[in-house]
């Protein structure tokens, strides 16, 4: 890849990856495409010779041998990252598949609130939908051993994956499994990873002398290193000046200032700064959104699991008769409304809710209730959920102007409860007031904050 004339972005790269890593899975199954879906013309363009010889390496070193069909889906994913009049998108994608594509995109960006409005990744998206249209009419599917992996990590932009694969699905008429849903969660992550917004910045003032151009330099060395996590607020030349202003989370000095009784964090750093004062300052800032996570948690946990929601089930009871409970209860307080049972169970259709570890966490595909809760379920025998005994269930109804706020809290929940023995410690919680205590504790462990 390195003698061709494209440019080699992370991004596309990737993506290639990935593409590349489905077809050599295809190959080791023996289940290769057995037929291009573009009318090739001519094979002797830049994208079709770096494939040829990608497989012709892949071969000699492993004796994995792609289909033409394969070969020339690989191809298609350079268009757009080279300069190559030979090879047009124009006519690559049914305009079926498009069509289903650019609805799905529209819903998914409605219901998260989220703009997909980036043209390479609309392209990339497109290739790799054909490609899984394609493979879904001829009845080759592709393995994902990733799928659980990326639930638990990544639980939210799962959740898009599975919305826009629901919409894909019924548009095309085809079933979309959980292998192929963790990829396109892939190409959504990865898209996400590259717009996301930057965090509420820690307020900072730095305080050290204006002699020749000492204030310039550090605040140009801290920018330079923290300008995704801090924002300075003010630079003096003394520290009188911290207690006639509001005071700031982090202050950055030279001035050897002691520190006080407040939450303010204070870093004394040399008027050069070194490696040892750079180490210092990024505790400093990662010791202060652990506080502040911890300080969000033990406010919004308990607005979240009220009172109603923390439910001891004691009789034996299945996995619809837990799914009629969750709904009438949300129903009961205003949060949802009627129709959230069957949204439900449109969202479990899709995609199982349970985790291996023993939890269920069963939730609509969009976020359109009343209000934002988390209901807790403690069933006293095992409940059947599919394949999966489980022991605890969170329901979840989450409102649009909450999803900022829910999308701190619910993927790190989906990262502990899929260890059995997280599991365990929370279900031994006797009442509402432990159970949120033993959340937070484990949401917060190893000084944890969301990135």
């Amino acid at each position: 890849m390195k003698n061709t004339a494209y440019t080699r972005t992370p991004t596309f790269f990737k993506n290639f990856i990935l593409h590349l890593a489905i077809a050599v899975d295809r190959a080791a199954d023996n289940e290769q495409l057995e037929q291009s879906s573009y009318p090739i013309n001519n094979r002797n363009a830049i994208s079709f010779k770096t494939v040829d010889d990608i497989a012709d390496k892949l071969y000699e070193k492993y004796q994995i041998q792609f289909s033409q069909a394969d070969k020339d889906e690989l191809a298609i994913l350079f268009n757009g990252q080279i300069k190559d009049n030979e090879i047009k998108m124009e006519g690559y994608a049914s305009d079926k598949v498009s069509r289903a594509l650019e609805r799905a995109i529209q819903e998914i960006g409605d219901v998260y609130m989220l703009e997909f409005n980036n043209d390479n990744f609309k392209t990339r998206l497109l290739v790799h939908v054909q490609n899984l249209y394609n493979r879904l009419v001829q009845n080759k599917y592709t393995r994902n051993l990733s799928v659980l992996n990326i639930r638990i990590k990544y639980p939210i932009i799962f959740d898009i994956a599975v919305y826009l694969a629901s919409v894909l699905s019924n548009d095309l008429n085809i079933e979309i499994n959980d292998d192929e849903i963790a990829f396109i969660a892939l190409h959504i992550g990865s898209y996400l990873n590259s717009q996301r917004e930057e965090n509420n910045k820690i307020k900072t003032m730095i305080i050290t002398p204006s002699y020749l151009s000492q204030q310039s330099d550090i605040e140009h060395s801290i920018q330079k290193q923290f300008g995704d996590d801090l924002n300075i607020v003010g630079i003096y030349e003394d520290g009188d000046h911290i207690n006639s202003l509001p005071l700031p989370e982090l202050v950055i000095t030279t001035q050897g200032i002691e520190h006080s009784g407040n939450h303010t964090e204070i870093v004394n750093i040399r008027e050069f700064m070194t490696n040892h004062d750079t180490a210092l300052i990024r505790r400093a800032i990662e010791k202060i959104k652990h506080h502040n996570y911890v300080s969000f948690l033990k406010v919004k946990i308990p607005e979240l699991i009220i009172e109603d929601f923390f439910i001891n089930v004691d009789e034996e009871a299945s996995k619809e008769q837990i799914m009629k409970t969750i709904a009438n209860c949300f129903q009961q307080s205003g949060y949802v409304d009627s129709d959230y049972l069957q949204k439900l169970n449109e969202r479990e259709q899709v995609s199982s809710t349970a985790f291996p570890s023993g939890v269920a966490i069963p939730h609509t595909m969009k976020y359109e209730a009343e209000k934002t809760g988390l209901m807790i379920l403690k069933p006293a025998k095992q409940v059947n959920w599919g394949s999966i005994d489980v022991t605890l269930i969170i329901g979840i109804a989450v409102h649009k102007d909450d999803s900022h706020m829910f999308n701190l809290i619910f993927p790190r929940i989906i990262e502990l409860v899929a260890e059995p023995y997280n599991i365990n410690y929370l279900v031994g919680a006797g009442s509402r007031h432990g159970f949120m205590e033993r959340l937070i504790e484990l949401m917060t462990q190893d000084d944890y904050f969301p990135e």
